[in-house]
């Protein structure tokens, strides 16, 4: 459900069973594989994600217990049951791990030991994708994305409140306009910019929420920041380019169009999605 991750020359999968696999990424061996201890009901195995830096490996499990592993061997250096299922990838960020609940529960743990620093709730929703949404930080602060809609803005090493938000709604008449998930969000040069399944994506400013621009790009993928340019893939299977500075767009290619015109083989797929 989660991208792998990557450090230095090995490669992180996490499958849906729980097996960690590390391979190494220029000759293709695995280095070693893990699986990980299997707790509650066996619809809440769907599995989380991963996150690593060079002291550790994080994964977070549909069961709720969030394992922090040695990068190089897979040998477990700590686990933290946050008693909800977490089906998003967790974060690393300044000596934290950043977890965020199926039930819209936060999570704040010691990435050195697993021990809780701080939590906090935002809104339960009834109807929410399968996947859950990573938290984004900037080392200081804290954007976390609910699939209420919500967005908070809090101090990283603290936990205190600095502001929040509610991303804006496009109203349409199709069985999936109740589910408002927020996509993963970027925390980047004073600013926040996120969208979610049904809305529009918003730059707000990171000190004080204000809204610098909004566009109407529906998506449940990561945008992507590259120089002055924000990349983002739309619900509609569109790739949009804007300008950072007042989201002024640059262009969209649609990539249904361009499979369909580089291949007389391709079907044309009303239902396909696009994902990176």
């Amino acid at each position: 459900l989660h991208a792998p991750v990557a450090l230095n020359n090995t490669v992180f999968t996490l499958m849906p069973d729980g097996e960690i696999h590390a391979v190494d990424i220029q000759k293709g061996k695995q280095l070693w594989k893990v699986q990980l201890p299997k707790e509650g009901a066996s619809h809440l195995s769907f599995s989380g994600g991963l996150a690593v830096d060079n002291d550790v490996l994080v994964a977070t499990t549909g069961s709720g217990l969030v394992f922090g592993l040695n990068p190089k061997t897979g040998e477990k250096i700590w686990d933290y049951d946050v008693l909800v299922p977490v089906r998003s990838a967790p974060t690393l960020a300044n000596g934290a791990v950043l977890v965020i609940g199926h039930n819209n529960q936060f999570f704040a743990l010691n990435a050195t030991n697993g021990a809780l620093l701080w939590t906090h709730s935002g809104l339960q929703e009834s109807l929410t994708l399968l996947t859950g949404t990573a938290a984004a930080s900037d080392g200081t602060s804290i954007a976390i994305p609910y699939s209420s809609g919500e967005i908070y803005m809090m101090d990283l090493a603290s936990g205190e409140y600095k502001w929040h938000d509610a991303l804006a709604l496009n109203v349409r008449a199709d069985p999936f306009s109740a589910l408002v998930d927020v996509a993963p969000p970027v925390l980047a040069r004073g600013a926040l910019f996120a969208t979610n399944h049904n809305g529009q994506l918003t730059a707000f400013r990171a000190s004080d929420g204000k809204r610098m621009w909004e566009r109407e790009l529906a998506s449940t993928q990561l945008p992507w920041l590259a120089g002055d340019n924000l990349f983002v893939i739309t619900q509609t299977g569109k790739l949009a380019a804007l300008r950072v500075q007042d989201g002024q767009i640059y262009w969209i290619e649609n990539l249904n169009d361009a499979i369909a015109s580089s291949s007389k083989k391709v079907k044309e797929n009303p239902n396909r999605r696009w994902f990176g």
